[in-house]
């Protein structure tokens, strides 16, 4: 029961978030790229400290990436992507590979 409901709770916020960003152009593509990371990483879970890992930088250096604060370079992007298990173009747009094939 709690994990359905937390597994809800996180849908909803990855909604809201995706609504938000999709609302305001002027938010910067870092800062969207970001948006996409966060919402892909509570989505399964992921620890911020992996992601260091991951992208082979520290943990300040991760988290001002993760914030929006600094841009992942599109190298790190390929690799999150890779280790989310989700395109490059989902981080890059937001739009996950199931809606481009119900839009289309």
């Amino acid at each position: 029961m709690r994990a359905e409901f937390i597994l809800r709770l996180r849908l909803t916020l990855r909604v809201y978030k995706r609504i938000l960003v999709s609302m305001n152009p002027e938010i910067a593509l870092a800062q969207r790229i970001a948006a996409e990371i966060r919402a892909e990483m509570a989505w399964q879970a992921k620890p911020v400290a992996e992601l260091a890992r991951v992208i082979e930088r520290g943990v300040r250096a991760t988290q001002r990436r993760y914030s929006g604060e600094v841009e992942f370079g599109l190298d790190e992007v390929e690799v999150v992507a890779e280790w989310l298990g989700v395109s490059k173009v989902q981080l890059l747009t937001g739009q996950r590979d199931r809606e481009r094939a119900v839009s289309a």
